[in-house]
């Protein structure tokens, strides 16, 4: 789907449906392709393996975002889905990269899960700040957490796995945060300021 496809500059802000076929061969969604559309929900074809920047921003009626199974996605771009209505996402297994904004200000986001055998690396800069999360599991593959990557959520405890060697300033700064529990070494982290709250 080519950049701009379907979003508000084409028109297309009245779009309510996307439907794609059952052996849809699919493979990018381009950038800012359904943005600031009226779309309810959208079920993501196996083959993609791209959704750039920007491509569901600002969808604030996108309430559902399902993958299909044997989902091959590999990254979320910037801003994919920030600011929209989005209240749950199960992250398929394949995605290595979760990109800066992906979930920003995604305020009716209360969970997010990550398929079983998760090969995620990386979490951007303010991937899932100011959304209402109420817990997480990092998933063990993961390298890197991104500044502010989950500022201002609703979590309570959190998990560091092993892998990780860098956690960006305000991480996971929010008032609710209680508990944290770092697996990996010390000697290999590298904690950016104010990663967790101080109070």
């Amino acid at each position: 789907i080519f950049d701009s496809a379907f979003d508000e500059n084409s028109g297309c802000s009245g779009l309510t449906s996307v439907t794609f076929a059952a052996d849809s061969q699919l493979t990018k969604i381009g950038e800012a392709a359904f943005r600031s559309t009226s779309i309810t929900s959208v079920t993501i074809p196996a083959n993609v393996i791209t959704i750039d920047e920007r491509a569901f921003e600002r969808c604030q009626s996108l309430t559902s975002v399902v993958f299909e199974a044997s989902s091959q996605l590999e990254t979320i771009g910037e801003d994919a889905f920030s600011r929209s209505g989005i209240t749950t996402v199960t992250i398929p297994a394949n995605v290595i990269t979760i990109s800066k904004d992906a979930f920003e200000y995604c305020e009716s986001l209360t969970s997010v899960l990550f398929e079983e055998s998760s090969q995620l690396e990386t979490i951007g800069e303010d991937a899932f700040k100011d959304t209402a999360i109420t817990s997480v599991i990092i998933p063990a593959n993961v390298i890197t957490i991104g500044e502010q990557a989950f500022e201002k959520t609703a979590i309570t405890s959190v998990i560091i796995p092993a892998n990780v060697i860098s956690l960006g300033a305000l991480a996971f700064l929010s008032e609710s945060l209680a508990t944290v529990t770092i697996s990996c070494s010390s000697d290999s982290l590298s904690l950016g300021i104010l990663a967790f709250p101080t109070n």
